[in-house]
């Protein structure tokens, strides 16, 4: 499937060394896919981007979806840091895109939805705040090249988690998806 070739050939671009000049014409070069076959599925090297992006960390919450909420954020910490010059090149080129920055939030907020999902009632605008929060601690970490450490990152998302915890005691609008 082309999709998946390309990909594959984001991913080891990506991958190998800082890309800042990375365009669509060298991705279909070394994707053996003519630009019109690109231009086909995605309208852009960004939203191409961010589904590869998302692709990967699907794979990634399906590999922890049996772990606790702490294990798997740090799950994705520290595989955000063994693959760090993958996200950075994928941050400098999403950085100034919002749709796909958001859409990558969301991402996160499903995430924390669905942990909510099976503990009870939870607040919606309280998952949506802790997601904001997690996604923008991530991009800086990235924007500062990962210069702290994952136990470090994972221990301000820690100071988070009561609050999704503790939300059905302290907020009166509880709301069930």
């Amino acid at each position: 499937m082309k999709i998946n070739r390309l990909q594959a050939v984001i991913e080891a671009d990506l991958s190998q060394e800082d890309l800042k000049h990375y365009t669509i014409s060298s991705l279909c070069e070394h994707a053996d896919i003519s630009r019109g076959v690109f231009y086909y599925y995605f309208h852009s090297l960004d939203r191409c981007l961010c589904m590869c992006l998302l692709r990967r960390h699907k794979c990634v919450m399906a590999h922890t979806k049996r772990q606790n909420l702490t294990s798997r954020l740090y799950f994705l910490l520290k595989h955000i840091d063994q693959n760090k010059i993958y996200y950075l090149n994928v941050f400098h080129f999403l950085k100034n895109d919002y749709e796909a920055l958001q859409i990558l939030e969301a991402q996160l907020r499903e995430f924390l939805k669905d942990y909510c999902d099976k503990r009870g009632p939870y607040s919606v605008y309280t998952v949506e705040r802790i997601s904001r929060i997690l996604f923008a601690q991530i991009v800086c970490w990235l924007q500062l090249e990962c210069e702290q450490t994952v136990k470090e990152v994972h221990r301000q998302f820690m100071l988070l988690i009561p609050l999704l915890e503790q939300q059905a005691d302290k907020l009166p609008l509880i709301e069930r998806p």
